[in-house]
């Protein structure tokens, strides 16, 4: 991860995450709260060229991605 410094920019870009979201929320005070949805939108909006982010909702096809080599890895947020 060499090259963060100065205006080169990120050497790595673009590696492919596939996020399952199976949260469902919970009431936090007066309002409800989804942290996985926090989680898997600070991944898609605030890791810039570094993650290209695909949102699925089937475990098994996110886990087939990583396995046919489509995504490197997949983030399950369990419910």
């Amino acid at each position: 991860f060499s090259g963060f410094t100065g205006n080169s920019g990120a050497p790595v870009k673009g590696i492919r995450v596939v996020v399952v979201n199976q949260d469902q929320g919970a009431a936090f005070g007066p309002q409800q709260v989804n942290f996985g949805q926090t989680l898997t939108d600070a991944l898609q909006k605030n890791m810039g060229d570094l993650l290209s982010v695909d949102v699925l909702t089937d475990e098994s096809a996110a886990k087939a991605r990583v396995i046919e080599g489509k995504a490197v890895t997949a983030v399950l947020i369990p419910a």
